[in-house]
């Protein structure tokens, strides 16, 4: 029987999973989420990424997964609901993405040391969740914080971190190639751009003018002076007339900033 606690989250969505085991069916469960209603299986697994509105967990795989996340600056994390497997130090916990972010993020698996690991789970993922009965340990999972809490929204210090393991794929720019325009700039270049902006500005409201230009420049790198004229606008408004005009006009791509040098500035490594 499914559990009622699950009821308190109506916005999660579903997949049917094979009693005592992590498997999902049918075979085009992906696509096809579901209400708690819906559900015909005793195991039960939450649906991750934009087709689960949102939803991503972050698992904890053993003692150095704790650790790592620690090393990357994440402080406490908040209090949301957060299950078991009842093994030691081992452990899922869900947050809400703001659907800005969706096209940008991935789901990313770091090793932490041998048999153990941290992963920030995201779309093409399930988790199963309580009652559920675990494959290896035969017993049913358990919540730590019970599904009849209220889900927090992913930290920034998470997301910073999560970001940052997917460098590689975000930035990706060509040594030589000509200035881009809007037409030439894909959707989601656009949202990579935007979700460093944003965490940005939560991090610095304001900007003296060396860093605006580090910013302006930096974005240019990325998507191309007419679409960074427009994304820097929608974060920090211009002060005075032309101003935006007249530092992209003295840009030079082969002497500027990259995306690289804008997350540093957002609280982020750099590469």
């Amino acid at each position: 029987m499914i559990d009622s606690i699950l009821q308190h989250q109506p916005q999660w969505r579903y997949c049917n999973v094979r009693a005592g085991e992590k498997k999902p069916y049918p075979a085009n469960w992906q696509r096809n989420p579901l209400t708690l209603d819906q559900v015909e299986s005793t195991n039960i697994g939450l649906i991750l990424g934009p087709l689960g509105n949102g939803v991503c967990a972050i698992d904890f795989d053993g003692t150095s997964a704790w650790t790592w996340i620690v090393e990357q600056g994440v402080g406490e994390l908040p209090r949301t609901p957060t299950w078991t497997s009842g093994r030691q130090d081992r452990c899922q916990m869900a947050f809400s993405v703001s659907e800005e972010l969706w096209s940008v993020l991935r789901t990313k698996k770091i090793a932490t040391a041998e048999g153990e690991g941290f992963e920030f789970r995201w779309a093409g993922g399930q988790s199963v969740l309580p009652p559920s009965q675990h494959p290896d340990t035969g017993r049913p999972y358990e919540w730590i914080v019970p599904a009849t809490e209220s889900m927090a929204e992913i930290p920034d210090s998470v997301l910073i971190a999560w970001l940052e393991q997917l460098q590689p794929t975000i930035i990706k720019v060509p040594d030589i190639e000509p200035e881009r325009t809007l037409d030439d700039i894909s959707q989601f270049e656009i949202n990579e751009a935007e979700s460093v902006l944003k965490i940005l500005r939560n991090k610095c409201p304001a900007l003296n003018y060396d860093d605006w230009r580090t910013v302006c420049w930096g974005i240019a790198h990325h998507v191309g002076r007419e679409a960074a004229g427009v994304l820097t606008r929608m974060y920090y408004p211009e002060q005075k007339p032309g101003e935006y005009e007249n530092l992209f006009r003295s840009w030079n791509k082969a002497k500027s900033p990259t995306l690289g040098s804008v997350m540093y500035l957002a609280g982020m490594k750099r590469i």
